[in-house]
């Protein structure tokens, strides 16, 4: 018999995925997030237009399959949401 691959754990957030088809030119991530995280994810998808679209698969709750050359403005825009829904207090002008 022959042996498989090392079964071993990944534990980056996006793990490359070789292409399902020949018609796929790029390589996928899984990406692993929340599903609030996801949700929010599949809406700016969704709000592209098709040429423009980076997920590849919605694969459950908390996965996805996402293009590469995506992934620097996706982390912006959940950084930037982070941002919009973080409570600040206002400064105290008399301190």
């Amino acid at each position: 018999t022959r042996a498989g691959p090392s079964a071993t754990p990944r534990d980056a957030l996006f793990q490359p995925i070789p292409p399902c088809s020949r018609s796929l030119s790029f390589l996928t991530l899984s990406l692993s997030s929340d599903v609030p995280t996801k949700e929010f994810l599949l809406s700016l998808n969704a709000a592209r237009p098709a040429s423009a679209k980076f997920v590849v698969a919605d694969l459950d709750d908390t996965h996805l399959f996402v293009d590469p050359a995506a992934v620097p403005a996706l982390e912006a825009a959940v950084r930037a949401r982070g941002d919009d829904l973080t409570y600040t207090a206002p400064s105290d002008p008399a301190a």
